[in-house]
């Protein structure tokens, strides 16, 4: 890694590793006091949220860092384009909202949860208004990451401090939607220090269709991804008693908690690639393969760990009661260095190289088959069959990822 790729990787995983830390430190907390039922419910609710974030976000984390490391430092055109994903994420958000409103009327379980749905949506709005993929692009993570910091700092506590028992289900709700909101705010005086508002006047119908040509394809792989992770969350609320929702909620938050942390190394990595792909190919392929090794022994690591240990954690560390997330965890862990190794060959080789499409069609073509798949196991094995057929799934996606790699870069 480059010196200034090293430190946006620190102040990213930093950032990340308090947006993952929390949640996970707040989750033996909530299992204890508003009891099984109530983390199911919760589950589900911040579900729909995190798949409405996704939709708004479209495929903008990797298009709109990537526009901005190739115009330069030409502030006008920054701003041009921030100002021209804002647009892009305002319709989004308004479509999403008609969407939501279809399913209550489709689903009871979203109906029944309207109010709780209602304050989950801070989490899009924070997402709307906190530019990360700007300062990624600028590769200025710095402040940002702090700021982000002490809002999810400031929301914790707040939970801590509120939820007192199983009434309290929509409290644990507004407090776990407010922390990245409060970042969000916090960090608007630095997104302006980067963009003019002047930038507005070169916003056109054409430029806002751009930006959504240039995240179609990231975005459907996105959605894919969503697809058979966070909606499987969603699908289980669906079809599944909140006691089910919540003993697979606790072994897959501690999976995507994993993954989350490595997340920010992703993203500080992506951009220096991209980069390196133009110049010298070869070279890009060689500093992938060092990373991927690194990245591959380490999550290993976590992934045997985390199967030895699982019956420990379940009851020392959640209590009673969530007996059933043990057994899933056992299987659910490997997920995360299977699914390391699938992001860099998607992520960081195909998507770098120019290969978006391939990556959609992979991804797209996966989830088609792993919603049933989801479905099927889940009704046969509840949690448990949940877990597998994640495993599965990462599975053909590294597959079919390595095949295409081979065949298109060698």
């Amino acid at each position: 890694m480059t010196a200034l790729v090293r430190k946006n990787a620190i102040y990213m995983l930093a950032g990340q590793v308090v947006h993952v830390g929390l949640p996970l430190l707040a989750i033996p907390f909530l299992a204890r006091t508003i009891g099984v039922d109530g983390l199911g419910v919760l589950a589900f609710v911040m579900s729909i949220g995190q798949l409405g974030v996704i939709f708004v976000e479209y495929g903008f984390n990797l298009s709109g860092p990537r526009d901005v490391a190739t115009i330069g430092s030409s502030r006008h055109k920054v701003s041009e384009i921030f100002w021209s994903i804002l647009f892009c994420k305002l319709t989004l958000f308004t479509i999403l909202v008609l969407l939501i409103c279809f399913l209550g009327l489709v689903f009871s379980s979203v109906r029944l949860n309207f109010q709780n749905i209602s304050v989950v949506s801070l989490l899009v709005l924070a997402n709307i208004i906190y530019p990360q993929w700007l300062f990624q692009g600028l590769q200025r993570m710095g402040y940002v990451s702090i700021l982000q910091i002490v809002g999810k700092l400031a929301a914790f506590l707040g939970l801590l401090l509120f939820v007192r028992n199983e009434g309290d289900v929509l409290v644990a709700i507004l407090f776990q939607s407010l922390s990245p909101l409060i970042g969000a705010v916090l960090c608007l005086p630095l997104v302006f220090a980067e963009v003019d508002v002047a930038g507005l006047k070169g916003v056109s119908m054409h430029k806002i269709r751009r930006q959504f040509s240039n995240g179609r394809d990231i975005f459907v792989s996105t959605a894919a991804i969503s697809a058979y992770t966070t909606a499987n969350t969603f699908i289980l609320g669906i079809v599944a008693s909140p006691a089910v929702v919540a003993n697979y909620h606790i072994a897959e938050k501690i999976v995507r908690g994993l993954q989350a942390i490595y997340g920010p190394i992703s993203n500080a990595v992506y951009p220096h690639v991209a980069g390196l792909v133009k110049v010298d190919p070869a070279g890009a392929v060689t500093y992938l393969k060092r990373i991927a090794f690194l990245l591959l022994s380490v999550s290993m690591f976590f992934a045997g760990a985390g199967y030895f240990a699982a019956d420990w954690i379940m009851l020392n560390v959640f209590g009673r009661g969530y007996d059933d997330a043990g057994e899933i965890l056992k299987l659910f862990i490997f997920v995360f260095p299977v699914s390391v190794a699938a992001n860099i060959l998607c992520i960081q080789t195909l998507t770098a190289f120019g290969y978006e499409r391939w990556v959609s069609r992979i991804l797209f073509a996966v989830a088609v088959f792993g919603i049933p798949l989801f479905v099927f196991l889940v009704y046969l094995f509840q949690g448990v069959g949940g877990a597998v057929a994640n495993l599965i799934v990462e599975i053909i996606v590294l597959l079919l990822s390595a095949y295409i790699v081979k065949r298109r870069i060698g």
